[in-house]
């Protein structure tokens, strides 16, 4: 079975037009849209910090329909960002519902809590 589902590149596996907003100019060097700032190549994801960038050695760029990398196996930018479906994904059954929503009831924290101060003093309580 071939997967045709992909986005053309060239063959620096740089997508020829952005999958998100069809801006086609693009400088040579260009790594991002400069349109919508969406990632030009499909790299792999194998070595993502927490920041979204990546370390050199795990910046492979794979094809246009590649889910997951060839040379190391990890997620593809395309499919995290939803480019790609997932290569099981099946439009005729309904999306998984969302997870349940947890509710977590807030106690004030005595230190803090609201304190009512009364002023119960007399005139004749005062010294001057």
């Amino acid at each position: 079975m071939l997967y045709n589902d992909g986005v053309k590149m060239d063959d620096n596996k740089r997508v020829l037009i952005c999958p998100q907003c069809e801006n086609e100019g693009f400088d040579k060097e260009a790594e991002f849209c400069k349109i919508c700032g969406h990632l030009l190549f499909n790299y792999c994801t194998g070595g993502e910090y927490e920041n979204g960038d990546f370390p050199v050695e795990y910046k492979h760029p794979n094809v246009g329909n590649a889910r997951y990398c060839e040379f190391c196996g990890a997620k593809t930018t395309f499919l995290n960002s939803g480019v790609l479906k997932a290569w099981d994904y099946d439009e005729s059954k309904p999306p998984p519902p969302p997870p349940p929503a947890s509710v977590v009831a807030i106690a004030p924290i005595p230190q803090y809590a609201p304190q009512v101060v009364t002023n119960d003093r007399k005139d004749d309580d005062y010294p001057f």
